[in-house]
C-alpha cells in the first residue's frame, strides 16, 4: 500500500506543462533517492535537499485545534499530494455536497469548486454552519433553472481549503459519478498563503493549482475546465493595501494563464479589474474584508462568469 501511495504521489501529470521543469527534476531526484532508501517520504527529502523551500523557511503548519501546532503537513511545499482535514465538520460538509450531486434529478451543466470564496457564493460560511443572506440568491438567479436561469449549476466551496484540500475533495468523489458537467470551474490558492509559506516559489503554487486541473481532467476528460485566477487581496483580512501577497498573486495568475493557453480543454478566467480601487488598494465595495467578495462583488463577477459559461457551452454545442 505504501508503494502504491508513493507511485500515486510521483505519477507523471497528463499535461506536460502543469509542473515546472524545476519541479519535475526534483520529483525525479526524490524518486531515485527513495528507491535507494535514502528518504522515506517527500517531507524528509525537502527537509534535507531544500530545493523548493529555501533555507530558514518554516515548515508548513496548520493549527487545527486553535491552541497547538501539532498537525504538521506540507501545504504549498508538496504541491501534488491531497490533504484531508481532521475536522468532522469539514468531512460532513464534503459528504453534503457528494449527496447533493448523487441525488439530483437535474442535468448539471456547470460545477464551481473552491474555498470560502466559492462557499459564500453558495450562501454559507465555515463549511455550511453560518448562512450568508443574499449570496445564494445571487448564484441561483444565474445558475438555477428553477429561478428562470438558462444554465443549471452547483457551487461547492469549503472554508480554509488550500489547493491540496481541493485535490482531496476531487479524489474522494466531490462530483458524483452520475454527474457529467460540461464545465468545471474552480478557484483556489489564496489559503495557500496562510500556512507559513511566504518563501514558497511561484512555480510551486502554480503546480499545485494546476494539479487540480489534472485530477479533474483525469476524472472528467470531456469537461471544459476553467481555472480562475486568485482574487486580489491584502496580506491579511481587512488589510486594504495590496502587499507582497498580491504581488505573488499577479505572478501566479500570469503563469496560470500561460499554461491554460496551451491546452484546448483549459480556460483561464481573471477577476475584474474593478476588484481593486487602484494599483495599491483593494476596493472594499467589492471585496468587503479585502479577501472575500461582497454581494456587490459577486454581482459584478457573477454576471461576467455567467456570460463566460454561456460562451463555453455554445462552443461545445457547435462542436458536436
Amino acid at each position: 500500500q505504501q508503494q502504491q501511495q508513493q507511485q500515486q504521489m510521483l505519477k507523471s501529470v497528463e499535461f506536460p506543462e502543469l509542473s515546472s521543469e524545476r519541479l519535475q527534476v526534483q520529483r525525479s531526484s526524490f524518486e531515485s533517492l527513495n528507491q535507494q532508501g535514502e528518504y522515506k517520504n517527500w517531507n524528509d527529502f525537502m527537509d534535507n535537499e531544500l530545493i523548493i523551500r529555501p533555507n530558514n523557511t518554516k515548515r508548513c503548519v496548520l493549527n487545527e485545534t486553535g491552541n497547538s501546532k501539532s498537525d504538521i503537513f506540507n501545504c504549498a511545499c508538496d504541491p501534488f499530494t491531497p490533504i484531508s482535514h481532521p475536522s468532522d465538520r469539514w468531512h460532513r460538509w464534503h459528504e453534503t455536497f457528494v449527496n447533493q450531486t448523487m441525488n439530483t434529478t437535474h442535468n448539471i451543466q456547470v460545477v464551481f469548486l473552491g474555498d470560502s470564496i466559492m462557499e459564500r457564493w453558495g450562501g454559507t460560511r465555515f463549511q455550511g454552519t453560518r448562512p450568508r443572506s443574499g449570496y445564494r440568491e445571487e448564484f441561483e438567479k444565474r445558475f438555477s433553472k428553477a429561478t428562470g436561469a438558462s444554465i443549471e449549476g452547483r457551487v461547492f466551496g469549503s472554508a480554509q481549503d488550500t489547493s491540496q484540500h481541493l485535490l482531496w475533495h476531487i479524489e474522494n468523489g466531490i462530483i458524483a459519478e452520475s454527474v457529467q458537467p460540461e464545465v468545471i470551474w474552480y478557484m483556489v490558492g489564496t489559503n495557500n498563503f496562510e500556512h507559513n509559506c511566504s518563501q514558497t516559489p511561484i512555480e510551486t503554487y502554480v503546480s499545485s493549482i494546476m494539479e487540480v486541473a489534472n485530477r479533474i481532467h483525469h476524472k472528467r476528460p470531456n469537461a471544459t475546465i476553467v481555472v480562475q485566477g486568485i482574487l486580489p487581496r491584502g496580506n491579511t483580512m481587512g488589510a486594504i493595501p495590496l502587499g507582497w501577497i498580491h504581488q505573488q498573486i499577479l505572478l501566479i495568475n500570469k503563469r496560470l494563464r500561460e499554461v491554460c493557453e496551451k491546452h484546448p480543454k483549459l480556460h483561464f478566467f481573471d477577476a475584474p479589474k474593478a476588484m481593486t480601487a487602484n494599483s495599491s488598494q483593494v476596493d472594499t465595495q467589492f471585496l468587503s474584508d479585502c479577501v472575500h467578495p461582497s454581494q456587490d462583488g459577486w454581482r459584478l463577477m457573477g454576471e461576467i462568469i455567467e456570460a463566460e459559461v454561456q460562451s463555453l457551452l455554445k462552443i461545445r454545442n457547435s462542436e458536436r
